[in-house]
């Protein structure tokens, strides 16, 4: 009884390890599902009947302003910059839920974006209050 209960640990331990440490394919890229990332330009902004979002009406202000071209998002696997003219404003933290296609920031705010592929360069992430951010891919 006991070799078998070891020969079962032993099995199981090896096939967590396998599987789970990925030994076969370190050498390959690791893909993500995550289409966020990559650096993307900030092309415009959209704005229901009921925004009431104050920062991002201060973003549109600040793009209606400078050259729009010049703010930038990048999305790394857990977390996102923002840049203005190469030089970084802002680095948050956030999550992609590939299933239900929301992207939620780790910020005090807690804003929760849901994602929307326009086509291959383009993309929406569009908040409750009906503001609309749209990103090209660069």
């Amino acid at each position: 009884m006991k070799k078998y209960f070891l020969a079962a640990v032993f099995v199981a331990a090896t096939t967590i390890t396998l599987v789970s440490c990925d030994l076969f394919t370190s050498n390959k890229p690791h893909h993500s599902d995550n289409p966020l990332i990559g650096k993307w330009t900030i092309d415009s902004l959209s704005f229901g009947k009921d925004s009431n979002d104050l920062s991002i009406a201060y973003l549109f202000l600040a793009m209606s302003m400078q050259d729009s071209s010049s703010l930038h998002v990048e999305f790394e696997n857990d977390s996102l910059t923002t840049t203005e003219n190469n030089q970084p404003i802002k680095k948050t933290g956030y999550c992609f839920d590939n299933a239900t296609s929301q992207v939620y920031l780790k910020d005090p705010s807690r804003t929760t974006f849901l994602f929307s592929r326009i086509n291959d360069s383009m993309i929406s992430l569009s908040k409750k209050d009906s503001v609309t951010l749209f990103l090209r891919r660069q």
